[in-house]
Parts: C-alpha cells; sequence; structure tokens
C-alpha cells in the first residue's frame, strides 16, 4: 500500500475516532427535551368560586330531591299496608311495658315505661289506663293527632316520644309534668299549640315548620329546642329566654334576628344554613360558647369579626364556607380568626395552640390601625 493510501485510512479512522468521542460526550450531556416538571402552581385558577357555588347547589338539589324522594315511598309504603284501624289492645300493652319502679304515692309499685314504637298503630287510646306511666314511646307508627291526644289523661307522663307519624299539629292539652316531647319526622307546620308548662326538651326535627311562634312565659323552662331540617329563613319568633341550647342546621335561615332575648344560650347550631352575613350577634348573648356556622354561604373572614361581642365564645366552627378557599390555607385562617376573636378556645375540630396564639398576636401588632376592625381583611391579603 502506497504512503498516500496509508495516510488516508489513518485519517479516516482519527476522524471516526474524534466523531465517537463527540458522540459520547454529547450522551454524557444530554438532557430530557420534555419538561417534566410539575407546571407553576396559580392558585386564583385552582380557586373557582362560581364553580363551588353550582356544586353546593347540585348538593343542596339532591338533597332535597332524595327527601321527596323518600317521602314518597314512605307514602307509598303506608297506602300499600291495610287501610283499616290498627288499635293497640289492652294486651298488647301490656307487653309493652317495662321498668318497673315506684309510683307517684311512693307506696306503690307500677310499670313506668310503656314503648309501643313501629306496631302501625292507628288507635291508642287504651295506653291512657295505664295511669303510672312517666314515658311512653309510640314512634313509627300511623298516629294522627286526634289519635295522639289520648294520652292527655296520662296524669303523670314525664317523656312522650312520637317520631314518623302523621302529626299536622303539636295541639296537646298542657299536662302538668311533661318534660320531654319529641315530635321528630312529622307534617307539623307551626308551633304554637305547645303548651306544657314544664317542658325542658322539645325535639321537632324534619318536619315543614316555617315559622316559630311560642309562649315564652307558658315555655319558661324550654332549656333544648331542636328544629332541625325544617323551612325557617330566620331566627326570629325564639324567645325562650332560658334557652341553653338550640339546634337549627339545615334550614334556610338567611337572617339572625331576636338573639338578644336568648340571654342564656350556650349552644347555637346553624350548620348548612344560607348565612352570607352575622349581623344579629349581640353582647345580650354573655353565655354562648359554642357556635357552629359549617356550610353556610360565608364570603368573608371579616364577618367573623361581628362575633367579637360574645365575651364568652370558646368555640367556632367555620369549615365548608366559601370564605376558605384551600387547604393549605389551613393554618392561616386559624391565625386571623384568633386575631380577630382571641378567647377562642377551639376553631373547627381540633383546640387553639399557644404557638397559634402567638402567630396570631404578631399578626395583629403588624396590621396598622387604622385596619384593626378587619374591614377589608381576608385570605387574599
Amino acid at each position: 500500500m502506497s504512503n498516500r493510501g496509508r495516510i488516508h485510512n489513518e485519517n479516516e479512522l482519527s476522524w471516526q475516532r474524534r466523531a465517537y468521542e463527540r458522540h459520547r460526550s454529547r450522551v454524557k450531556t444530554a438532557r430530557p427535551t420534555v419538561d417534566v416538571n410539575p407546571p407553576v402552581g396559580r392558585p386564583h385558577v385552582s380557586f373557582n368560586a362560581k364553580r363551588l357555588q353550582l356544586e353546593r347547589e347540585r348538593q343542596a338539589r339532591i338533597l332535597r330531591d332524595n327527601f321527596i324522594l323518600l317521602k314518597k315511598l314512605r307514602e307509598i309504603m303506608h297506602r300499600k299496608r291495610r287501610r283499616d284501624a290498627r288499635v293497640l289492645t289492652h294486651a298488647e300493652a301490656g307487653e309493652c311495658l317495662h321498668n318497673l319502679g315506684k309510683c307517684i304515692t311512693q307506696y306503690e309499685y307500677a310499670y313506668l315505661s310503656l314503648d309501643a314504637s313501629d306496631r302501625d298503630l292507628t288507635d291508642i287510646s287504651v295506653i291512657a289506663s295505664f295511669k303510672h306511666v312517666r314515658y311512653v314511646n309510640v314512634s313509627g307508627n300511623r298516629l294522627t293527632s286526634e289519635a295522639l291526644r289520648a294520652l292527655e289523661m296520662i296524669p303523670y307522663l314525664q317523656t312522650l316520644r312520637a317520631d314518623r307519624n302523621r302529626l299536622t299539629s303539636a295541639e296537646l292539652k298542657p299536662m302538668s309534668y311533661l318534660q320531654e316531647l319529641a315530635l321528630n319526622w312529622n307534617k307539623l307546620t307551626d308551633t304554637s299549640d305547645i303548651c306544657h308548662k314544664l317542658l325542658e326538651r322539645l325535639e321537632l326535627n324534619h318536619n315543614d315548620i316555617r315559622t316559630v311562634n311560642m309562649d315564652p312565659q307558658i315555655l319558661e323552662n324550654l332549656r333544648t329546642l331542636e328544629l332541625r331540617g325544617n323551612a325557617l329563613v330566620s331566627t326570629t319568633g325564639i324567645r325562650c329566654s332560658n334557652l341553653t341550647r338550640l339546634f337549627l342546621a339545615e334550614n334556610q335561615i338567611e337572617k339572625i334576628e331576636d338573639l338578644g332575648v336568648l340571654m342564656n344560650l350556650m349552644t347555637l347550631h346553624l350548620r348548612s344554613n344560607k348565612l352570607a352575613n352575622l349581623d344579629g350577634f349581640t353582647e345580650r348573648c354573655r353565655n354562648l360558647k359554642y357556635v357552629n356556622l359549617r356550610d353556610n354561604e360565608l364570603l368573608r373572614i371579616s364577618e367573623l369579626r361581628k362575633l367579637d361581642c360574645l365575651p364568652n365564645l370558646e368555640t367556632l366552627i367555620v369549615l365548608g364556607n366559601p370564605l376558605l378557599k384551600e387547604e393549605k390555607e389551613e393554618k392561616e385562617y386559624r391565625r386571623i380568626i384568633l386575631a380577630m376573636l382571641p378567647k377562642l378556645k377551639r376553631i373547627d375540630k381540633d383546640p387553639v395552640l399557644d404557638q397559634e396564639r402567638n402567630e396570631a398576636n404578631e399578626l395583629l401588632k403588624k396590621i396598622p390601625t387604622n385596619e384593626s376592625k378587619f374591614d377589608d381583611f381576608d385570605l387574599r391579603n
């Protein structure tokens, strides 16, 4: 092979080696051409107030439709049952007795409780013959308001439960010893007929009550009132000054009214209503310790400042309101609430920690004096 051919082959091999080395170097330093990093967060895009509002409205429609469906199914089931009267006999009532105890005279013994629930009854007049009964449960029957009045004749009755019947009125003659009355899941539309002087607990959940009308002078001993799942749009009419516990969840309440009358109130449950503001709270509710505002329509956290008039408020529940936009803001909103309401001991599910209280104090120092009322303060600031 000539010198020229040999030099040509060596140059070709040298070029191939250099090309190979360049290729290896590029492979070692290669980077992915597709960006696999997570996208930059954009909170204003992830929070969609309209979407949340539409979702809440959708959930409310589902709950309302399910409730209507359950009522219709119940009516269909009742129509399929026998239409003839179902009378409670004396022998059957005797089988419902339990809890042997002393009579009012203290010298005799008798059964003090009678449970005739879920028996498809339409007539319970025989119960009135058991004069010493103090507790009666006739829930889950087909009793009308007229049929329930047979129990007015029991002289020492203290507790009456008549849930899940066909009551359209709570009218009963005043019963001297009645302390607890439960008429849940019926068809009541008002509360004006309740007039038992010693009544301490009244349950009227899941009826169709639109307004409350109670005589505070007659119901002066009422301590607990439950009106969940009705059609109330306001708290007006609840004027029993000795109430300590008031449950108004799952209504359509938009306004807080007449709260100043409830000076002894300690627990106020307003979950799942339509409150967009907290006007109506007053310093006269000096015993109020627990307020549940979960799943309402509070848009601005500054509304909670209106609860500062409650001197003994310890627990506040605000989850499920539009003012809480993202889970990551949990610590931030607790700090802001504490800055506004420093006496709180629990916010939502968790107790207030000393560290949170210190952070709230630091936040309060940073806010200028002209902003101390938190008028324009929300989680975006």
